[in-house]
């Protein structure tokens, strides 16, 4: 049997990540995605009981907000589209 190829591999814990934010999402919950250096950091892989080999491709954050974010002033999207022709 051949081995799913890195890449797929890669694209499915993107995915999933995605999945399991928007859930948490639907759920009244938010979620922040890091990478940084300490998925990269040998003795953090090895604290998780992986090899120096594996690839960590981020960690997830999941919670409640402590206050509601900011709303970012958003200009109109009339403002942005455009139509050219006809």
């Amino acid at each position: 049997m051949e081995k799913i190829p890195v890449i797929e591999q890669l694209l499915a814990a993107g995915a999933a990540a995605q999945n399991v934010m928007l859930a948490a999402l639907a759920l009244g919950f938010n979620s922040m995605w890091k990478t940084g250096a300490p998925a990269y950091d040998e003795q953090v892989k090895a604290a998780l009981g992986l090899e120096a080999k594996d690839a960590i491709v981020g960690f997830m954050y999941l919670g409640t907000d402590a206050a509601q974010p900011d709303r970012v002033a958003r200009p109109s999207w009339r403002d942005r589209v455009h139509h050219w022709g006809a």
